[in-house]
C-alpha cells in the first residue's frame, strides 16, 4: 500500500455577497472581501504502508488544507491524491481524518462511540475491538460516561481510540495532542506508538503538529513546510528507536528547528512537484 500525493496548485478564491461597498460590509458587520491566493503549489509525497510521517509548518500555512485533500474531503485543486493507484476524491473509510476539534457524539457515551466507529468483519478488527483499546488507554472506567463530563485529555484518547476502530490504511492526525499537558501528551503518543506496533505497521499515519519533539519522537519523516503557498522545503528521516530527550533527537530538533527558521524567514527556496 502507498499514497502518492502531488498538488501542483489549489487557490482560495473566495465567495462573495452581493454587498461590494466597503462601508456597507463594516455596517452589516461582513468580512473583508479577500482577494484571490494560492494556498498550495507543488508539494509532493509518496507514504509506504506503515510509515508515519510528520508535517511541521507555520500556522495559516495550509496544513489543515493539505489533510482535508489527502482524505478526499477538498477537491478543488490541480493534481492528484493516489491510494494503491486508485484516484482518492471522495471521502472513504481507507483513510480516517482526525481533526483538531473532536468529533465525539455528545450523545453517546464512550463505549458507544466506540462502537459507532468500530469496523467490524475484518481479521485485523479483532486488535481493535472497544474492550481491548479502553484497557490499553486505561479508560476501562470510562466506559458508560459521556463526552461532556471526561477531561480534555480523555476526550483526546477517545477520539485516537475511535480512529484506531476505525483501523484505516491511513490516518490523519490534524494537531491530536493539542491543549495536553506534558505528561497526558506523551501517554498518548505512548499508546499511539504501541498500537503502531501491535498493528504490525498495517496503518500509515500522516501526522500535523506545531511541536518539534512530537514529531520528532513519533515520525519515520519529518517535512518542513513553507506558506503562502504551502510547499515543501527540507526532509529529514528520523531514527528507528524511538527516544525522548536522548542526545540524537535533541539534535534533529534543533536541525528541524534551523529548517523551520529558515524557510519562515525566507532564507531558503522550496522543491519543486
Amino acid at each position: 500500500m502507498s499514497l502518492e500525493v502531488c498538488v501542483r496548485s489549489m487557490t482560495y478564491e473566495p465567495v462573495y455577497s452581493g454587498v461590494r461597498s466597503p462601508a456597507l460590509r463594516s455596517f452589516l458587520r461582513l468580512p473583508p472581501i479577500r482577494h484571490r491566493s494560492q494556498v498550495i503549489q507543488d508539494f509532493e509525497l509518496t507514504i509506504e504502508r506503515g510509515e508515519v510521517v510528520a508535517i511541521i509548518g507555520a500556522s495559516g500555512a495550509g496544513k489543515t488544507t493539505l489533510l482535508r485533500i489527502l482524505a478526499g474531503v477538498e477537491t478543488s485543486y490541480d493534481g492528484y491524491v493516489k491510494l494503491d493507484g486508485d484516484q482518492v476524491t471522495k471521502p472513504n473509510r481507507r483513510v480516517y481524518l482526525m481533526p483538531q476539534e473532536h468529533t465525539l457524539l455528545p450523545w453517546r457515551n464512550v463505549e458507544r462511540n466506540l462502537a459507532f466507529n468500530f469496523r467490524n468483519g475484518t481479521e485485523e478488527s479483532r486488535l481493535a475491538t472497544p474492550d481491548r483499546l479502553l484497557g490499553m488507554f486505561k479508560l476501562s472506567d470510562k466506559r458508560y460516561q459521556y463526552p461532556h463530563s471526561l477531561s480534555g485529555g480523555e476526550r483526546a484518547r477517545v477520539a485516537l481510540m475511535c480512529a484506531m476502530c476505525a483501523m484505516p490504511e491511513i490516518l490523519l492526525l490534524d494537531e491530536p495532542f493539542r491543549g495536553l499537558d506534558q505528561l497526558t501528551m506523551e501517554r498518548c503518543q505512548d499508546d499511539l506508538v504501541r498500537w503502531l506496533g501491535e498493528t504490525k505497521a498495517q496503518e500509515s499515519v500522516v501526522l500535523v503538529s506545531h511541536s518539534i519533539a512530537d514529531a520528532v519522537f513519533l515520525a519515520d519523516r519529518v517535512v518542513v513546510v513553507g506558506s503562502r503557498p504551502l510547499r515543501p522545503f527540507a526532509e529529514f528521516v528520523m531514527p528507528n528507536q524511538r527516544i525522548r530527550r536522548s542526545e540524537e533527537s535533541t539534535s534533529l530538533e534543533e536541525r528541524v528547528l534551523d529548517a523551520l527558521v529558515k524557510v519562515q524567514t525566507g532564507n531558503g527556496n522550496g522543491t519543486g512537484c
